[in-house]
Formats: C-alpha cells, structure tokens, sequence
C-alpha cells in the first residue's frame, strides 16, 4: 500500500476493501495459487487496486469455474464491478487458463459526490 488512504472519503474505503476481498476470497476458492498480491496506491487524483495471482485462470467470457456463461451472470465478478462502477470507477478482469488473473480497479477522485 502506497499514499495516504484517508485521501480517500470512508464509503470509497469501505466499498474498496468489499471488493478486494471478495476478489482475494476468488483466488483462494479458485485459483489453486501460490502467490496472491494485492497492491492499492492512492494518489491525489486516484485510487488504484490490483489483486493477481499466478493459479490457474479462467477465459474471462466464462467466468470462473464455468466453461461458458451468459454475460454478467458471474455473481462474485458482477457484485465486485457494480460497486466500483456506482463509485464512479471501473473494474477490469484480465485472465487465461494456465497463466493466473488479474484485477485491476481505478477510482477517479474527480468522480466523488
């Protein structure tokens, strides 16, 4: 964790702290992992999140543990990007079976109520 946190209004720490661990409780169920990372900056323009792991990924249309879904039926992954989404920031996935999964979140201040 690098910057200052309370840059950060408490319903934005609050919100932040639901996700990542929802997006670590993945991995935990998911993954098979070794290695799980979480990294948060904030800065006097944002917040950034990122939680990776080295498991065993996923194709991001399928979701976890699913071979094929409809779009935005995965609960953990909709849950996680509708809070941020309502915080006025974006959530993004990136994963490949084999080669582990990262998700990243951005928070501009500038979208703070």
């Amino acid at each position: 964790m690098t910057g200052d946190e309370t840059a950060a209004c408490e319903r934005w720490r609050r919100e932040l702290s639901f996700v990542l661990r929802e997006a670590v409780r993945n991995c935990l169920a998911h993954a098979g992992a070794e290695r799980i990372e979480v990294t948060v900056r904030t800065t006097r323009r944002w917040m950034y999140a990122r939680v990776q792991d080295d498991g065993a990924g996923f194709a991001v249309e399928a979701g976890p543990g699913r071979t094929q879904r409809e779009p935005g039926t995965g609960n953990g992954l909709r849950s996680m990007r509708g809070r941020i989404e309502d915080l006025g920031g974006r959530l993004r996935v990136e994963s490949a079976v084999g080669e582990g999964t990262r998700v990243e979140i951005r928070l501009p201040f500038g979208t703070r109520g």
